[in-house]
């Protein structure tokens, strides 16, 4: 498959320049967007990551120390992160003695505080995966509309989003790899690459669980691509496990050598445990949505996710498209309920194939809700603490005073969250009612 074929990718005569002058644009402004927010960093989080690669650097396995909370792929991308550390001009010991418990500007007990290299070092793996997936998601829709114009629309959606710029530029966090994993295997399953498919989301699957709820939309797809034959669905479903176990053992073996393989899974256990154990009713259910209660949304959201991905496929029309549609309704019907804020990062990459490449103009709604609104409650569970590094190393701002103010705000900040996180339903509502219209006027996509 080739990705970076760059056959059509300019255009002809005087459209050449200019289209490929738009993508150009949309690229610089997501680079410097990423510059510009780079400064910006939670600490707190990253500190964890930063206690991961001290691990390896000590000879301890991924999950020994206790740094490391998510399914091992990004533990493996930490390690290699970890080596090249060995080949900058400063020492990664000295980087991770920067990231401390700060007593000196405060008498908090937990005061973390990042280097700028150390950011940065962090940030532009981050960076890249992301324009991974931005020219993942325009080489499909060029290749399935062959419209450069849909393809960079698709492109900008994921690289211009302010949840995906949140997410790799101030949060640290790498669900973009996951959107990469996870859009990499529905492109391969469009061109029959059944194996291929399946090694792909199982990757997406051990960077983080939520990809694997595009699998209902995986069976339909095959089902209907076999028109019935049952033994083709049997030999294609077949091929696809397969890719999936290949991958899967090639991710685990380590940890089963190492006996670490309960602790992979440790991702989900660890965000369903805590205040979804105490009691309050259902009125307290609803009124404090707290991502650790998802457990006990879930079996409404997997009956849902069941249903719209049969509904998808039940009408005529490209099956290729249908895949997108009920892959896209599937990952964000799991948002309905309020997630920590970067995880909808996967909703946004499907959600510029819905509207690029299936021309699903109402999935834009759903698009400014993730991103806007799980920015605007992360911004508040972060608070100042983003500007400390800013602090820490520029003139800008005294840390002493950004660290006192933090604090200082901190209960204020707590009550304006409440709101924010009953917010956080919004964009989930969204997507319920945008999956409906999809279904119901599946005929009336824009071309």
């Amino acid at each position: 498959m080739d990705f970076f074929h760059l056959s059509g990718v300019l255009g002809d005569n005087s459209a050449k320049g200019r289209i490929g002058r738009s993508l150009l644009y949309i690229f610089i402004a997501g680079i410097v967007l990423r510059v510009v927010l780079g400064p910006l960093t939670f600490s707190f989080d990253l500190s964890f990551f930063v206690g991961t690669g001290a691990g390896f650097e000590s000879g301890r396995t991924l999950y020994e120390a206790g740094n490391f909370y998510y399914p091992p792929v990004y533990g493996y991308f930490l390690s290699a992160l970890t080596y090249m550390w060995n080949f900058l001009p400063f020492q990664s010991g000295y980087m991770s003695e920067l990231l401390v418990n700060s007593t000196a500007v405060s008498d908090f007990s937990q005061v973390y505080i990042s280097s700028m290299a150390l950011v940065f070092v962090y940030k532009i793996p981050l960076t890249v995966i992301d324009l991974a997936c931005s020219w993942l998601i325009y080489v499909m829709v060029k290749e399935k509309t062959g419209d450069r114009r849909k393809a960079e629309m698709g492109f900008a959606l994921f690289f211009l989003s302010p949840l995906v710029l949140w997410s790799s530029s101030v949060a640290c966090m790498f669900d973009s790899l996951s959107a990469f994993f996870m859009i990499f295997s529905i492109y391969s399953l469009t061109k029959n690459q059944y194996l291929l498919s399946g090694a792909m989301l199982s990757l997406a699957f051990f960077t983080k669980l939520f990809p694997i709820v595009i699998g209902f939309a995986v069976i339909c797809y095959i089902i209907s691509r076999s028109e019935g034959r049952w033994k083709e669905v049997f030999k294609k479903t077949a091929m696809y496990a397969a890719g999936f176990a290949i991958a899967a053992a090639i991710v685990l073996l380590p940890l089963v050598l190492n006996g670490e393989l309960s602790s992979s899974f440790g991702f989900f256990g660890d965000r369903t445990e805590g205040t979804s154990s105490g009691g309050g009713g259902l009125l307290d259910f609803f009124a404090n949505p707290t991502p650790d209660k998802f457990i006990y949304a879930f079996p409404i959201m997997f009956l849902l996710i069941a249903i719209f991905s049969m509904l998808a496929f039940m009408r005529d029309g490209d099956d290729d498209k249908k895949l997108v549609m009920a892959s896209v309704i599937s990952v964000c019907t799991l948002f309905i309920w309020p997630p920590i804020p970067t995880y909808p990062v996967i909703a946004i990459a499907l959600i510029a194939l819905a509207v690029a490449y299936c021309g699903r103009r109402e999935w834009l709604i759903p698009w400014l809700l993730f991103s806007i609104l799980m920015v605007v409650h992360h911004i508040l569970n972060f608070g100042g603490r983003i500007l400390y590094t800013l602090a820490n190393e520029t003139s800008l701002l005294d840390l002493g005073s950004t660290v006192a103010k933090y604090f200082q705000f901190l209960p204020l900040s707590w009550d304006i969250m409440y709101y924010t996180l009953l917010a956080l339903f919004i964009p989930g509502i969204a997507c319920i009612i945008a999956a409906v219209y999809s279904i119901k006027h599946k005929g009336e996509a824009e071309t």
